[in-house]
């Protein structure tokens, strides 16, 4: 089991500013739509052979930019 490395507390006023910041970004965001249960299960899935070929693909995309 790994070790929990991280042992921090967050004043309040740091926690609510996060979340209006969320909100007000999300705000921005007018598009984005809330998805069913079943609309949420037909959605295809990454795994770790998603993630490789995803992050092979930016790689390739980053060297063509340059």
């Amino acid at each position: 089991m790994p070790v929990n490395k991280v042992s921090a507390v967050l004043d309040q006023t740091i926690v609510d500013g996060m979340i209006n910041n969320v909100d007000t970004e999300e705000a921005k965001l007018p598009f984005l739509i809330n998805l069913t249960d079943k609309e949420r299960d037909t959605q295809p899935r990454f795994g770790q052979d998603s993630i490789e070929f995803f992050n092979e693909s930016l790689e390739t995309v980053k060297q063509t930019l340059e």
